[in-house]
């Protein structure tokens, strides 16, 4: 059975991320944001500077705290709210290090980076549905 998640150890982030990346600049107000999310129906995405660099990731926790905190989601840039500290990968790194990211920080969504230009993302989904795709005997037993 082993054999069927061999391609964690082989795989690459490029391989395997999507590449239609919904991503904001620094600038952009949360609510703009919040809307982006709703409409892509998205938890989360990288912001970026000018140059396509991952500067932050924002999520709807991050929003939640604003819109709890009483503020203007009209007028507060997604910059001041996001994470600044940001786990991506390389577009060459081995899946298993991506996986391993996803189970000990809890997180979702990494972005994707080719020298350090926003690629990709690639999520929990992105790797099941690909085991599921390239690994057609998954689930004989």
């Amino acid at each position: 059975m082993t054999e069927n998640f061999d391609f964690i150890k082989t795989h690459t982030a490029g391989q395997v991320m999507s590449v239609k990346t919904i991503c904001s600049l620094e600038e952009a107000t949360v609510e703009e944001v919040l809307g982006k999310m709703m409409d892509e129906h998205l938890s989360g995405f990288p912001v970026v500077n000018s140059e396509k660099q991952v500067v932050g990731m924002v999520t709807r926790l991050d929003i939640l705290r604003e819109i709890i905190k009483g503020e203007n989601l009209a007028i507060i840039q997604v910059g001041k709210i996001m994470t600044r500290k940001v786990i991506s990968a390389d577009i060459n790194a081995l899946l298993i290090s991506v996986v391993k990211h996803f189970i000990l920080d809890g997180i979702n969504c990494i972005p994707v980076t080719e020298n350090q230009i926003l690629v990709g993302t690639l999520t929990r989904q992105d790797i099941i549905s690909h085991l599921v795709k390239h690994q057609s005997n998954i689930f004989e037993i």
